[in-house]
């Protein structure tokens, strides 16, 4: 198989979507059989709750804004093409091309996104801003493309959304 159309990455903030929650999770840690859908568990999510360090972090109106910004700046930098963002108060949708594994292209938007927050004064320097690690899809075909990009533009709302040729409008 040749190069992917696209990436379709998604995140979220630390502590508000943890394994054991009612709308259920997904485990990426169980070598050879793939990431696997964990039905809800009370007692899994009170464990998790309890390995925390520090509350769970939301991000407001405003650092929605300065985390899109902070990953537009960067995909432009890496020459990358950002096809559609979408930054809600728990999570960040992503689609975007570029010639990188999409692990190193998410960590590095991540970073990024935790680098502005901290000079903005949002987030103190050892507060956690994003879980470990997200969902990394790869889109290898025309439908599947259409159908991301419909989803972080439309179905979400996308407060920050950019168009099929990288330009941005705001959305409410």
């Amino acid at each position: 198989m040749g190069s992917p159309e696209a990436y379709f990455l998604t995140w979220t903030t630390y502590g508000t979507h943890l394994h054991g929650d009612n709308t259920g999770s997904v485990d990426h840690a169980r070598p050879g059989r793939g990431p696997v859908r964990l039905p809800p568990s009370p007692s899994q999510r009170a464990r998790e709750s309890r390995a925390m360090r520090g509350g769970p972090f939301t991000l407001d109106a405003r650092s929605r804004e300065v985390v899109g910004q902070a990953i537009r700046e960067h995909a432009e930098f890496k020459r990358w093409t950002l096809l559609a963002i979408s930054v809600r108060s728990n999570h960040v949708h992503l689609l975007i091309r570029a010639g990188e594994p999409p692990e190193r292209v998410m960590t590095a938007c991540k970073a990024w996104a935790t680098r502005a927050l901290r000079s903005e004064g949002t987030v103190s320097p050892e507060g956690r801003v994003w879980t470990r690690h997200g969902s990394t899809r790869w889109i290898n075909d025309r439908e599947s493309l259409d159908a991301a990009y419909k989803y972080i533009t439309r179905a979400q709302e996308g407060l920050i959304a950019a168009n099929r040729y990288g330009s941005r409008r705001n959305r409410d």
